[in-house]
């Protein structure tokens, strides 16, 4: 072996010897101040009672999609007021939602606060013991830092998205919005905000209106047999069929299939918005 390869051999090995004695030199000292000082001894207590902010929650990410029966109601949808529909809707699901999130957030404003008043008080407070005073309070406050109980930034995305497709299937078409939690907590103040100004008999009203899609509208003629439920006749009769709530959204009925019923333009002219059982 050549007098460089044993040189090269030696340095190796040397590095290698000074890594893990300074590895060890370390974890006796951090021993040595987990057991003496007070401040990790209080911090450790501290966060034990603050356990619950060291679990992560599961992301959230929820999506709103409506499906429109025409290219001009694609171009021209209005996520604004669709996403307050949304935020309307949910509303009591929302709001529980931020309140959880503001009240952890409220919690480790609190955690932060004890931590830091801990750290003021205690600190280098401990007389060292079988370690230089300088070198026991730098490792203290290493391990401090380092024990602190992290914020979780938590991820929620919400995705508001329209859909179209056109009658023989060859054209689909789709855009969205998507929000995180600062824009979505806006979002519900602004729905909120707007609901209240709003008649809320009309924003129901148009609410309702706005749950008939087509899919919804064939079921109806589907389970109908395509005839109305009045009269009997189906389109081959000449009539054109249209799809009824039997109580009227102006009376407060409901968009459903139980409150859905297949009219001829005749039947449903002649009931206009009259429950009739």
């Amino acid at each position: 072996m050549s007098t460089d390869a044993v040189v090269f051999h030696i340095l190796a090995y040397a590095i290698a010897f000074l890594s893990l004695l300074r590895i060890g030199l370390w974890a006796y000292r951090r021993k040595i101040v987990l057991l003496q000082s007070q401040a990790l001894i209080d911090l450790k207590s501290l966060n034990k009672d603050f356990a619950d902010l060291s679990h992560r929650p599961t992301s959230v990410n929820k999506t709103f999609s409506r499906t429109v029966s025409s290219k001009a109601k694609f171009d021209n949808f209005n996520f604004e007021y669709y996403a307050a529909e949304c935020m309307i809707e949910g509303k009591d699901d929302f709001i529980k939602v931020i309140e959880n999130l503001n009240q952890q957030k409220r919690r480790y404003q609190e955690y932060v606060l004890r931590y830091e008043s801990l750290r003021d008080l205690k600190l280098k407070t401990t007389s060292a013991r079988r370690l230089r005073q300088d070198i026991f309070n730098k490792v203290e406050h290493r391990i401090f830092s380092h024990k602190k109980i992290k914020e979780y930034q938590p991820s929620l995305k919400f995705y508001f998205m329209v859909t179209y497709t056109s009658p023989k299937g060859k054209n689909h078409y789709e855009k969205h919005i998507s929000w995180d939690l600062d824009a979505f907590q806006k979002g519900l103040s602004s729905a909120i905000e707007t609901a209240n100004k709003m008649s809320s008999e009309t924003f129901q009203r148009n609410l309702e209106r706005s749950k008939m899609t087509r899919t919804l509208r064939y079921k109806v003629l589907d389970r109908d047999g395509h005839r109305c439920k009045k009269c009997g006749r189906s389109p081959q009769d000449g009539i054109i069929l249209h799809v009824d709530h039997i109580n009227p959204i102006s009376k407060g009925g409901k968009t459903n299939l139980g409150n859905l019923q297949t009219l001829c333009a005749d039947c449903n002219l002649g009931k206009s918005n009259r429950y009739i059982d």
